[in-house]
């Protein structure tokens, strides 16, 4: 379901692991390791804690997950959208064009990392 934090649509940051090579195809409800609250996504491919506030580019983020006991970075771009999965089962009008311009946003900044 979108929702809105600070004004902007978000979706609450529930996904399979992205790392690449990562075999977890468990759906993640993403936390945020600095102060441990829950994660959300913007269509632009922020990451946003949701009591800190912090944004980190879904880009730069590092994920930890029980198949792998350190923080990674996604690598592959097919892996990240693979990981969207569990976002595709929104089923509103308003769920799938956020998820359109999510994979459209990442779509055009990979070609910059």
């Amino acid at each position: 379901m979108v929702e809105y934090y600070n004004g902007e649509e978000v979706v609450e940051f529930i996904t399979k692991c992205p790392v690449d090579g990562c075999d977890n195809n468990e759906d993640i409800h993403w936390v945020h390791s600095g102060c441990g609250e829950k994660e959300y996504i913007n269509s632009d491919g922020k990451i946003i804690c949701s009591k800190c506030g912090d944004r980190t580019s879904i880009f730069d983020q590092k994920f930890k997950c029980q198949k792998h006991g350190d923080y990674k970075q996604p690598i592959s771009f097919s892996r990240l959208i693979e990981s969207f999965l569990n976002l595709g089962k929104l089923r509103t009008i308003n769920s799938q064009i956020f998820l359109a311009k999510l994979v459209s946003n990442l779509s055009e900044q990979c070609l910059n990392y």
